[in-house]
């Protein structure tokens, strides 16, 4: 059995062996020249010049009302496309929301933009739609193996310092590839009733780790309930988790679909790309006891699919 699931994968992988960064969005990564650096997920405040892949999803929008909520967090990976948590968009979801009561905003720093008394449009924020959802075939809710989806933008984007694609990685099959790497995690989950754009600092960890700290062993009732429930089967290669021990920052309500984000140094520049989409954690704004969960977007059979349809099928997809 090993066997032939080891010839399956090296099938998959010489098919997408074409597959590389330039195959994404060209420039994809980058800070543009004259885009200013800046210095919550709960961790610092973040800002849309420094992320401007960063893509704020919204349910409820009603311009200069309040009653607008932030529902999940994604990434902008082409003008035409954005990704996101599959979870996010389940109908099994008790939060599910209709795509037509959502709405997504891109070069947001901070949501009080939205429902303030100027226009957002005058802090350059554009707005779009949802056009089609693609959640991952693999995908069954309220499970973390492979929770992602691909959202097309009802018009594409004008890019801009504000708004600009984040890289997608190269393929692997080895799932400890990214262990120990820095990464940030960014998101609009609310933390202490903050409204910005947060980030937090945090370490990819071996799977070993992710393991031990999502064991049952020493889990209280509550909290096996919801690990039998999401990682039946524990961490498996599709998987990946990360946090921060010495630091009480992490991943909030809402920062779901968000992107893990790593800096890699190529051909003489740093170029940032999307390694995972988050699921969530156990531990509410930390990740300090309970890593954050995330679907590993270098895995063969996520990339393939990923590939597949963001730039292969030209003729866009249905549901």
């Amino acid at each position: 059995m090993k066997r032939l699931f080891s010839l399956l994968l090296l099938l998959v992988v010489s098919g997408l062996k074409g597959y590389t960064q330039a195959a994404v969005f060209k420039d994809c990564g980058k800070d543009p020249e004259g885009r200013q650096e800046f210095s919550q997920v709960a961790g610092t405040k973040a800002s849309e010049l420094q992320h401007p892949w960063a893509m704020l999803i919204m349910k409820y929008f009603d311009y200069g009302k309040e009653n607008s909520k932030v529902h999940c967090s994604g990434s902008i990976v082409t003008p035409k496309f954005g990704l996101s948590a599959g979870h996010c968009f389940s109908r099994k979801s008790p939060d599910y929301v209709p795509t037509d009561e959502i709405s997504l905003f891109f070069g947001v720093g901070d949501v009080k933009q939205l429902t303030g008394k100027l226009p957002f449009r005058v802090f350059k924020i554009q707005k779009r739609s949802i056009k089609t959802i693609l959640i991952h075939p693999g995908y069954d809710f309220p499970r973390a193996y492979m929770d992602v989806a691909i959202i097309e933008f009802d018009i594409p984007l004008e890019i801009t310092p504000t708004v600009y694609p984040v890289c997608l990685p190269e393929i692997s099959v080895d799932p400890e590839h990214l262990a120990g790497e820095p990464a940030i995690v960014i998101g609009y989950g609310p933390h202490n009733n903050g409204t910005s754009l947060n980030k937090a600092n945090q370490r990819v960890y071996q799977e070993e780790y992710c393991s031990d700290r999502y064991s049952l062993e020493d889990a209280d009732s509550d909290s096996k309930k919801l690990i039998k429930a999401e990682l039946p089967n524990g961490f498996d290669d599709t998987t990946i988790c990360s946090g921060n021990r010495r630091a009480s920052e992490g991943t909030c309500r809402g920062d779901s679909g968000g992107p893990l984000l790593i800096d890699k140094y190529v051909d003489g520049e740093f170029i940032t790309i999307q390694n995972g989409i988050l699921h969530g954690s156990l531990q509410s704004c930390s990740n300090q006891k309970y890593p954050a969960i995330f679907s590993r977007l270098s895995h063969p059979v996520i990339h393939n699919w990923l590939f597949s349809n963001l730039f292969i099928n030209t003729k866009g997809f249905k549901n």
